[in-house]
């Protein structure tokens, strides 16, 4: 009995589904990207605001600060031709200009309202063009209290940056083969107890739908307490191993991919980091290893060339 309850919980382990969905009408594409976003799509879900909010928090710096110098420039331009649509006469101190120019001058106080700078040398005169520069007043301390509250989210969230190797390799280890890929820390932050979880993810038909299996593949070493520098995760190929004695074709054939999650502790902000990765068929390359992409100068200090990660060379 404690056998067959061992060998069932060992199939359990095997193909437990780690939340990616077993059966299918169809076969797909790569479960994780290579920008390590899962290639799912949700309809009709989830709060716009808090979306909102998400993804202005996680998009690049050069598209957030894109994005908000357009919007300052949208805002000031319809404030502005509000403003000449009341009558750019109801704007004392205003110079007497006709056409574009009175809308520039118009877009330079929209831009003192906004602000609230208020230099002085325009002022609104009239109820209306009174009313429609406190509404912007107010609009502007309120975007500009976002705005402060989007950068301080955007400087104290972290986010690793994880580097995996383009490709995995298969080369000889030791009486066997193993499959092994290379990460490392791009950034001077210090990270430790780091944890990594490697599913190997195939794809079978059934009565013609197509069922999808997760096997967990042990590492070498799926712990480390310090990572200063690069990490090699190597899965031993023995006879145990999901991906003994099939080749690159078997591979292909069956949908597989390699799927990669990384957790670690990141003592500059306090906070658990993630980092997810993934390998297809197409990104493994057989019978080849890693080149060394560490050494130690003169002074002893060891220096990590980060940019060999992916570097690869054929035995």
């Amino acid at each position: 009995r404690i056998l067959i309850f061992e060998t069932m919980a060992k199939r359990r382990n095997e193909y437990s589904d780690p939340g990616l969905g077993e059966k299918y009408l169809g076969k797909s594409k790569r479960v994780i990207n290579r920008d390590g976003t899962f290639n799912v799509k949700r309809e009709h879900t989830g709060d716009f605001f808090r979306d909102s909010f998400k993804i202005l928090i996680e998009m690049s710096w050069a598209r957030f600060l894109l994005l908000i110098f357009g919007l300052y420039v949208l805002v000031n331009a319809i404030f502005a031709l509000i403003y000449v649509l009341i009558g750019v006469e109801h704007l004392v101190g205003m110079p007497e200009t006709s056409g574009f120019d009175s809308y520039i001058h118009a877009f330079y106080f929209s831009v003192q309202t906004f602000t609230t700078v208020g230099y002085g040398a325009i002022s609104p005169m009239g109820k209306l063009t009174g009313l429609v520069s406190s509404i912007e007043a107010l609009i502007g301390l309120m975007g500009f209290a976002l705005g402060t509250g989007l950068l301080y989210g955007r400087f104290s969230h972290a986010q690793a940056k994880l580097s995996f190797s383009k490709s995995a390799v298969v080369a000889p280890y030791k009486e066997h083969t193993a499959l092994m890929f290379r990460t490392v820390n791009q950034r001077h932050n210090i990270l430790m107890e780091m944890e990594a979880t490697v599913i190997y993810k195939e794809e079978i038909i059934l009565n013609g739908d197509v069922e999808r299996r997760y096997h967990n593949l042990p590492l070498t070493l799926n712990r480390v307490t310090f990572f200063p520098m690069n990490w090699t995760l190597v899965h031993v190929i023995n006879p145990e191993s999901p991906l003994f004695g099939k080749s690159a074709e078997d591979i292909k054939q069956s949908g597989g991919e390699v799927l990669v999650l990384i957790k670690g502790f990141d003592e500059s902000f306090g906070q658990t980091v993630y980092a997810r990765f993934s390998y297809t068929c197409g990104e493994i390359e057989f019978n080849k290893v890693f080149d060394r992409m560490f050494f130690t100068n003169d002074a002893g200090d060891v220096m990590v060339q980060t940019s060999k990660l992916s570097d690869t060379k054929t035995i």
